[in-house]
C-alpha cells in the first residue's frame, strides 16, 4: 500500500495534492490484522531498565575479571620464562 504525505518542501508538480509550501513523499505502508498488532505488541513491551542494568554490569564485571586474571597469569608465565 503506498501512503501519500504532505511535508515541507517545493512542489515537485503542479499535480501536487499539498498546500502551497509542502510536497508530496510516496511512503510505502503495511496494514496488518487485529491479532498481528497485538502479537507485535506483545513482542515490544518495555525494556525493564534495572534488569538490563543487571546484566549490563554482570557481564562488564566479568569481563574485567577475566582480563585481570589474564594479566596475572600473563605475569606468572613471564616471571617463570626469565626465571
Amino acid at each position: 500500500m503506498i501512503v501519500l504525505t504532505c511535508i515541507d518542501g517545493t512542489k515537485v508538480s503542479m499535480v501536487d495534492p499539498c498546500p502551497s509550501g509542502q510536497r508530496v513523499e510516496y511512503t510505502e505502508g503495511v496494514v496488518i490484522t487485529q491479532a498481528d498488532y497485538e502479537a507485535f505488541q506483545a513482542i515490544s513491551a518495555p525494556v525493564d531498565v534495572v534488569m538490563a542494568s543487571k546484566l549490563f554490569f554482570f557481564f562488564f564485571s566479568s569481563s574485567i575479571f577475566l582480563w585481570v586474571i589474564g594479566k596475572v597469569i600473563g605475569t606468572v608465565v613471564k616471571f617463570l620464562r626469565e626465571a
